[in-house]
């Protein structure tokens, strides 16, 4: 039996009704030039969710055994233009380089001073022309090695009184840089020191300051400092052209241009970062082993206690544009797997997406996850995981 088309027409108008009535789920605004991109709810549905594959399509520590598959503080890795991989150690002061289906070829460098040597390796990354950059924290130091893995040569941008954190290279060859900022209050208690985002050239050359964000958080006392209770910090991912920058106060990015201005704010207010009484005091234990001396104990006692938790711990940008946050973990979560929040590159809040356990994403690329997987003895294998974008 048909219904009525008197019926249909109402139905038809009601439904109508109901979705104009209906917030939309992002919102777009410009204020004095700046894009301001909202989210109320995530984009994806359960059909269209982004997933990553936990069987590895890679796996750097099975093709062949050897010293040369076993990995120790693995702190970066990058997928090369020509399919192969490299790999930055800590553990070893070594780059190592594997070809696409993950076999070892070379290794360079080694712990020292001198050229192609490193104190305190942490990032790599490649640039135009594909060289690669890799950075020597300690040293405060740049090192340029040719497609090949060979040393060209080293840059060292600021004298050593000046701290430099972490680089980042934009498309144009120029590098974004982070500095500490100076302590402007050395009183006890909660600090955060400020942190400089400035823009190098590949001579090492300060070009200009882009921004300051707030940078890690500690508490300040009589003998030195200590780690806070869910403490915040400042982030940084450059991407292309782009500088995307964060406090982890809220769920909120900021967009920069490499002439630092600031062009877009990416958020979705409201975003619940409480946490309960159970939780915080569960923190605080974790700070504070059995055999902790007194003086720590009254320490963490003392430190104020945290209403809300840091919306993100770390930022990633993948291949196509959009923007990785990591949810924060506690030290008692810190065995769930990490899972991250992802901003389409038009600022849309996408939705959730959760790593496989105890794997740590190091780039994102357009269909894959390059990362560190560790096994229940805390063994370090790279893997390359098969990413779907839903």
């Amino acid at each position: 039996m048909t219904e009525p088309k008197a019926v249909v027409l109402l139905m038809v108008v009601l439904a109508a009704c109901e979705g104009a009535g209906t917030p939309p789920a992002v919102t777009r605004r410009d204020s004095a030039g700046i894009v301001i991109v909202e989210s109320s709810a995530p984009q994806w549905t359960v059909e269209s969710a982004w997933r990553v594959d936990p069987t590895p399509v890679i796996d750097f520590a099975r093709p062949a055994d050897g010293p040369m598959y076993e990995f120790f503080r693995v702190i970066d890795a990058t997928r090369l233009r020509d399919g192969s991989f490299a790999v930055a150690e800590a553990g070893s002061a070594q780059i190592a380089f594997f070809s696409a289906d993950g076999r070892f070829f070379q290794a360079v460098g080694r712990e020292g001073e001198g050229p192609g040597e490193f104190q305190r390796l942490t990032s790599i990354h490649q640039i135009t022309g594909d060289s690669l950059l890799a950075f020597d924290y300690w040293q405060g130091r740049i090192t340029v090695l040719d497609p090949g893995g060979d040393f060209v040569r080293t840059l060292r941008p600021f004298d050593p009184d000046t701290r430099l954190w972490r680089i980042h290279p934009l498309r144009n060859g120029d590098l974004v840089g982070v500095l500490f900022g100076d302590l402007s209050d050395e009183a006890s208690g909660p600090h955060r020191r400020p942190w400089d985002i400035v823009k190098l050239d590949l001579a090492g050359q300060r070009i200009d300051t882009i921004a300051r964000v707030p940078g890690s958080e500690s508490f300040l006392f009589a003998d030195g400092d200590a780690r806070m209770l869910f403490p915040r910090t400042g982030h940084v991912a450059v991407s292309g052209d782009r500088i995307h920058l964060g406090s982890a106060d809220s769920m909120e990015v900021a967009e920069y241009d490499t002439d630092g201005r600031l062009v877009r704010l990416v958020r979705v207010p409201g975003f619940d970062l409480r946490l309960t009484s159970d939780q915080v005091a569960a923190e605080r234990a974790a700070h504070l082993p059995a055999n902790s001396p007194q003086y720590v104990k009254d320490l963490y006692e003392r430190m104020p206690t945290p209403e809300t938790r840091p919306a993100y711990s770390d930022l990633l940008v993948d291949a196509a544009g959009a923007v990785w946050a990591q949810r924060f973990r506690g030290r008692t979560e810190i065995e769930q797997p990490i899972s991250f929040e992802v901003f389409g590159p038009d600022g849309a809040w996408l939705g959730s997406i959760r790593m496989p356990r105890r794997f740590t994403p190091l780039e994102i690329g357009l269909d894959y996850v390059l990362g560190v997987a560790r096994d229940e003895l805390d063994v370090e294998a790279v893997q390359l995981l098969r990413l779907h974008r839903g």
